[in-house]
């Protein structure tokens, strides 16, 4: 894929070539046509669980993931199912680079789950701040007031630049 070049600024008279136009103009709307992303999704995902009451990784090989942007904001978006044994609050968070984008306590939000039979929607979307153009890894976060939880079933997880 190319990388984003500065357009040029271009003199009276200047002879424009093919070449100038392909690098200021084509592949910069090919890179504008297609940002960095990365994603995880399945319909069968084999689960994660927690018991913690601090906030930990869900799941380090398919909740994370790593691009490289070109100096732009990232999108997040998470959604699955959730479940737990026992009844409480579960607690979802994002990090960046080992930062947590959420509230220092209670992350971007929190789902009630009332009983143990049901299992309940998730979803979660942030937009960062303008990042440096540079490798970024992205972790999906989660705590638990009381027993445990679990991610199952259908979930997605994707993260690009915009």
């Amino acid at each position: 894929m190319s990388t984003w070049t500065t357009p040029k600024t271009w003199a009276t008279d200047e002879l424009v070539t093919a070449a100038l136009l392909n690098t200021h103009l084509r592949d910069n709307l090919s890179v504008l046509k297609v940002p960095p992303q990365a994603s995880h999704y399945s319909l069968s995902y084999a689960g994660a669980s927690t018991s913690s009451s601090t906030f930990v990784n869900t799941d380090a090989t398919n909740l994370s993931q790593t691009i490289t942007t070109k100096g732009g904001r990232i999108a997040i978006c998470l959604n699955g199912l959730v479940y737990m044994s026992g009844t409480g609050r579960a607690y979802f968070d994002f990090s960046l680079d080992g930062t947590r984008l959420g509230d220092s306590a209670y992350g971007l939000g929190s789902v009630a789950i009332p009983t143990t039979v049901e299992r309940f929607a998730v979803e979660y979307f942030f937009i960062t701040q303008t990042l440096s153009a540079a490798s970024h890894t992205v972790n999906v976060m989660w705590l638990t007031q009381a027993g445990t939880i679990y991610l199952d079933d259908a979930v997605n997880f994707h993260i690009w630049e915009i």
